[in-house]
């Protein structure tokens, strides 16, 4: 400490502490305070300064202020701190007690003078005192003197001398920094590891053992400067003192350039460049590795020799001679050699050599630095090569190419683009297109090349492709594609045309566009003669399907005539298999068949389709086996009506080419990743088998093996190729295997996921529910041709329902006005007034007189997606034609269900507001029903909901509830969620528009 301070107070006083702490922050102070009023201790600690300040003179007498000053007599700084009244008129009794110094109470800077003035012959005289017991005079200023920085540090490590070099390194003085702790000083740190400053020296005053400083030692001082040091810590022990006394030199500079140098030398030695020093005679005295590995040489080799064991012979003595003149003067001479390797072969050296000089200007080395350019040269006779090649190619190219500048002068131009405009009747050289006014077209606009060459070189503009017109001044014109783009050549911007000639092009552009107008109108000729076939084929067949069903019901038949009628019966479905498979190929060529994803069993459609074949099977008296792996999955998603499809071929082949022996199905199911299987079905039989040579045709649209089978079995030849096509469509495989007189398998594999029994769809079996009292049941059959007519009443009649008839779309409308019917049997093909149109009318008047009637299309248009079409355009069911009794019966007794009945009721009872809160609590069913999972309830509510939506004429409502259903029924549940949140938003604005 410098200053030890006691302050002896009386309260109220001045706040001496805060003055000491906060104004004279320079001075190293230590407080103790006493209350003058209740004494001070007998033992009091050594002060460099008393302070004796009273406040209230009234409360204190002079002899209790005499008695406290006679403790610190031998004081030389006592001070006394008093009213400054008090103070004139007994100044010479305070004198007389020894106080040093009187200072009135308000006088602050008097008090800062006093004490700095003390604090200022105390430090001097502690100085003196170090002096006289640490180092004589002599030493001290040897010390001041040296260029080493000196630190004397106690055995606590409080610094107690450091020099003038000292002072500078740690940015501290003498008297700031005596006193203090070193590591208040400086830090001390190494780049291997950190040095913890005072445990270091610590250890040294303990071991009592002299040290230096390890290598790479840094000093942070109190500016946080780091320097690079080097020490010498002695341990001193005597008789006056016991301490450290280190001698340390700032070596930064040395350090630095330590690194410049190494830094150098590794740069040197790791360079990819040869590096030669010679002396000034030319004699080597260092070669790197760089210029040992390039030239084949070893160090001893190299060094004591000249340069010129280098030399190839192709290097001019006269380009030697101008090298020396030119180093010797003083000079940096760049060039290249050719020079020579130890083993002979050549290479090109790209060399900068410069003198080096000592300290009087005299040369005293010479420096080369070479890099080998070998390839370099290479690439340039390369380039050289290329580049001829290049306008070789650029001359003989067949799209022309055109260089110009942005004077419009051609740089540049090949022989295709002198042919593009060769021909010109205006205009002899294509030079004459530069100046001539709107030579081209671009998007409608004449322009000159003049245009586009500023286009390019000013904005630099790009064009890729751009097609023009050319206009060849005789009323002909060329199309040309052009390629511009900005090109820098010669630090100057160029503009580079490729222009290619397409007018032949473009004609062929024209004339396939036209080709396929004409094409797309023959495909939409196509399908539509095909649908008009279906159409016109179906009905016919219709009609004899169910005359022969009606006549076959009818008593009193022969058994010759019922195998009459039987036959009839079952050509015309061959008739109607070979219509659909016709159909079917035709789909798959034009790519219109979309595969279902729907739950189904594999082992239903099995057994199906062994039933299917029962009859046929027991007829040709041959055995049926069926196969089907014990750890089969129930159900799998996918298209089942294409996997009967496949199946029904194969096993019909089976069976139709099979006469003795057997049949077999096997089935075999394959885990591959989680839930997906590789399932393999194999139809075998013991038929007529298929040789080698005509295995190749089996699956060619409208071709047999043999000619003779056509004849002998039927067939179009078409079934196997539809099949092959639809296996293939699900990503799966069809195979064969065959030998002529042995038998045939067929192989199909395909990959299916597994669903869940809560997924799958509960297949059952759909029963005819005829409702009760039947006479009563009225229905309006609404067919043009009469043998259909015919067909549809009887089977009506038969079932005990009432029947009117209406030949067109007028007369039905005419009709639904004048009475209300249970249900309608529509065609769609009718005379003055479709089907479809004739349905809206019918709904249309349904919404004015509050009733309802379900309305069944009963037609022959039986092509994918017209069930889909009929029912978003309002009809309640759908039965493609021809049908069966069974078929058309279950449409009838679907419709009229006692759900379907109840609903027709409920139109008849609400009022109009009802209607609207019928429908929200649907919509809102569904929301519900959907969050839980329970999607045969969401069925219900969508039905009763799309029902109403055509009731009241709301067609896009009804049908966007439609393609919600649709969803549903193809377990899509995600898919449908979007369609649902529409619904929501849609019935708002149907309840504010279409109600309103």
């Amino acid at each position: 400490m410098f200053l030890t301070v006691i302050h002896i107070m009386q309260k109220p006083q001045i706040d001496v502490k805060n003055f000491l702490y906060n104004k004279l922050k320079f001075l190293d102070v230590e407080l103790f305070e006493y209350d003058l009023l209740e004494g001070i201790p007998d033992e009091l600690p050594a002060a460099d300064i008393v302070i004796i300040q009273v406040g209230n003179k009234k409360e204190v007498s002079f002899q209790h202020i005499e008695s406290i000053a006679s403790c610190f007599i031998n004081n030389l700084n006592v001070f006394y701190i008093g009213d400054a009244n008090d103070l004139l008129k007994n100044k010479d009794k305070y004198l007389a007690l020894g106080f040093k110094k009187l200072i009135p109470s308000n006088e602050f800077v008097e008090l800062g003078c006093a004490l700095f003035e003390a604090s200022m012959s105390q430090q001097k005289k502690e100085l003196d005192d170090f002096k006289k017991i640490a180092i004589s005079d002599s030493a001290f200023h040897m010390f001041e003197k040296l260029g080493e920085c000196i630190f004397i540090l106690d055995n606590n490590l409080k610094l107690i001398y450091l020099n003038e070099q000292a002072s500078k390194i740690v940015k501290m003085d003498f008297f700031e920094a005596k006193g203090k702790r070193i590591e208040y000083i400086f830090q001390l740190s190494n780049t291997d590891r950190p040095i913890k400053t005072l445990e270091y020296l610590r250890g040294i005053v303990t071991t009592k053992i002299s040290t230096g400083l390890p290598r790479f030692t840094m000093l942070r001082n109190n500016n946080n400067e780091m320097k690079y040091i080097s020490a010498n810590i002695n341990y001193v022990s005597g008789e006056y003192f016991e301490g450290l006394f280190i001698i340390m030199r700032d070596i930064s500079r040395i350090m630095k350039a330590e690194v410049q140098i190494r830094q150098l030398s590794q740069a040197v030695e790791y360079s990819p460049d040869s590096i030669v020093i010679t002396d000034a005679n030319g004699v080597i005295e260092y070669v790197n590795p760089a210029f040992l590995k390039l030239t084949g040489y070893s160090d001893t080799e190299a060094i004591g020799n000249k340069p010129s064991i280098l030399k190839s012979g192709h290097t001019s003595e006269e380009d030697y001679k101008q090298l020396w003149q030119s180093i010797k003067s003083g000079l940096v001479w760049h060039g290249e050699f050719q020079n020579k390797k130890k083993d002979g072969s050549y290479y090109w050296e790209k060399a900068s050599i410069a003198p080096v000089f000592d300290e009087s200007g005299y040369i005293k080395n010479f420096v080369a630095v070479k890099q080998d350019i070998t390839k370099e040269k290479g690439l340039l006779e390369v380039n050289r090569i290329e580049r001829n090649n290049l306008m070789a190619m650029i001359e003989t190219t067949p799209i022309g190419i055109i260089l110009i500048d942005k004077e419009y002068k051609i740089k540049r131009v090949n022989e295709k683009m002198r042919a593009v405009f060769r021909g010109h009747e205006t205009h002899k050289t294509y030079e004459a297109l530069l100046v001539q006014e709107d030579v081209f077209e671009i998007n409608n606009t004449w322009i000159k090349m003049t245009d586009l060459i500023d286009s390019i070189v000013k904005n630099g503009t790009i064009y890729e492709g751009v097609e023009l017109t050319y206009n060849l001044g005789n009323g002909k014109q060329k199309w040309l594609r052009v390629f511009g783009v900005p090109i820098e050549l010669q630090d100057e911007r160029h503009a580079l045309f490729s222009i290619d000639d397409v007018t032949q092009m473009k004609e062929l552009t024209r004339q396939l566009e036209v080709a396929t107008e004409e094409a797309k109108q023959a495909d939409q000729a196509k399908s539509l003669f095909l649908a008009n076939m279906s159409h016109e084929i179906r009905t016919p067949i219709n009609g004899i399907i169910g005359m022969t069903e009606l006549t076959l019901e009818t008593d009193g038949l022969t058994k010759e005539q019922i195998d009459n009628l039987q036959m009839v019966k079952y050509s015309s479905n061959n008739l109607l298999r070979i219509i659909n498979d016709i159909l079917d190929i035709s789909k798959i060529e034009a790519h219109k068949i979309k595969l279902e994803n729907i739950p189904f069993s594999l082992e239903t459609i099995i057994k199906n389709t062994y039933k299917a074949f029962e009859i046929k099977i027991k007829e040709k008296e041959i055995d049926c086996v069926i196969n089907i792996a014990k750890d089969m999955p129930s159900h799998f998603s996918g298209d089942p009506y294409r996997i009967q499809q496949i199946l029904n071929n194969l096993f019909s082949n089976a069976i139709k080419f099979t006469h003795e022996g057997h049949v077999k199905i096997n089935v075999q199911a394959t885990k591959k990743v989680n839930d997906n299987y590789r399932i393999i079905i194999e139809v075998q039989d013991t038929g007529i088998g298929i040789s080698q040579a005509d295995q190749k045709h089996l699956f060619k649209s409208f071709s047999q093996v043999d000619s003779s089978i056509t004849r002998k079995f039927g067939g179009t030849g078409l079934g196997l190729v539809i099949t092959k096509n639809l296996v293939e469509m699900m990503g799966g495989k069809l195979t064969c295997n065959s030998q002529k007189g042995i038998g045939t398998v067929f192989s199909v594999t395909l990959n299916l996921n597994v669903v869940s029994s809560k997924q799958a769809v509960t297949e059952q079996k759909v029963e005819i529910d005829l409702p009760g009292e039947l006479d009563s049941v009225t229905c309006l059959l609404v067919e043009d041709e009469k043998v259909n007519m015919m067909i549809a009443k009887e089977i009506m009649m038969k079932a005990g329902y009432l029947v009117e008839e209406a030949i067109n779309g007028i007369e039905a409308v005419d009709k639904a006005k004048c009475k209300q019917y249970d249900f309608i049997l529509m065609d769609i093909q009718l005379p003055e007034m479709d089907g479809v149109t004739a349905s809206k009318l019918i709904r249309k008047g349904y919404k004015d007189s509050d009733q309802y009637t379900p309305i069944i299309a009963l037609t022959a248009y039986a092509l994918k997606g017209d069930r889909e079409k009929f029912l978003s355009e309002g009809m309640d069911e759908y039965l493609a034609k021809p049908y069966d009794k069974e078929s058309l019966l279950i449409k009838v007794s679907k419709v009229l269900r006692p759900d379907y009945l109840a609903l027709k009721q409920q139109y008849g009872g609400y009022k109009e507001a009802q209607y609207k809160q019928l429908m929200v609590d649907l919509i809102t069913g569904m929301n519900e029903a959907y969050k839980v999972g329970k999607y045969v309830l969401l069925g219900r509510y969508a039905t009763k909901a799309r029902q109403i939506a055509k009731a009241f004429g709301m067609k896009d409502f009804g049908n966007m509830i439609f393609k919600f259903q649709m969803k549903i029924r193809k377990n899509e549940y995600e898919q449908a969620k979007p369609i649902l949140l529409e619904l929501n938003v849609a019935l708002k604005d149907n309840l504010k528009k279409e109600w309103s």
